[in-house]
This record gives C-alpha cells, sequence and structure tokens, in this order.
C-alpha cells in the first residue's frame, strides 16, 4: 500500500493562522484523502473525478455535512488552488478557496 503525507501551513499577513496534514492512500482500489485539519482527525474522501491535463484531482464524500467535495488543481509548478465545497448553514453552496504556493 502506498501513502503520500502532505501537510500545509497558512498564513494571515505574515503570521501563522492554521495548519493541516493530509494523507493520500489506496483503499479497495481507490485513491483516498483523509485530511487532518488543525492536527485532529476527519472523514475520508474519495476520488471522484481526475483531469490530468488540466491537473486537477477532486474527492468527494456526500454523506459528510460540510465539505462534501475537495478540488486540488495544480495552477503552476509551485502554486496549488484548492476549492472546499458543499451545503452551507442555509443548504446553499458555499465555496472556500485556498490559494497554496511552495515556499523553497
Amino acid at each position: 500500500m502506498v501513502q503520500v503525507l502532505s501537510a500545509s501551513k497558512y498564513t494571515k499577513e505574515g503570521v501563522a493562522a492554521g495548519f493541516e496534514f493530509e494523507r493520500f492512500e489506496e483503499l479497495d482500489g481507490t485513491l483516498v484523502l483523509t485530511p487532518f485539519p488543525e492536527g485532529k482527525s476527519s472523514v475520508t474522501f474519495k476520488l471522484a473525478e481526475l483531469e490530468p491535463t488540466s491537473r486537477r484531482a477532486v474527492f468527494e464524500n456526500l454523506a459528510h455535512d460540510f465539505p462534501t467535495r475537495l478540488s486540488y488543481q495544480r495552477v503552476a509548478d509551485n502554486k496549488l488552488t484548492i476549492l472546499v465545497s458543499g451545503p452551507g448553514e442555509d443548504g446553499k453552496e458555499q465555496v472556500l478557496t485556498y490559494s497554496l504556493t511552495r515556499k523553497r
């Protein structure tokens, strides 16, 4: 079994504002993502879409309250855009956008 672990640190105006670990692994023949926001246990999201030409992968867990979808798109060699979406408290679609830049 192959596992990939990643870590993200979020900053706001140069000050640390949060972090998350992510685990990508194959379970029962399917690629899954388990995020650990602020280091806390979470639910698993299964790969729902893979678009190699646009460098985009979408993971879903429609049984989860929020989010139900996590979309990762490599927009440049050192930039990743993550869309976190699902129904908000009012039932309408809510989308949070995170633009990550890898520091070298």
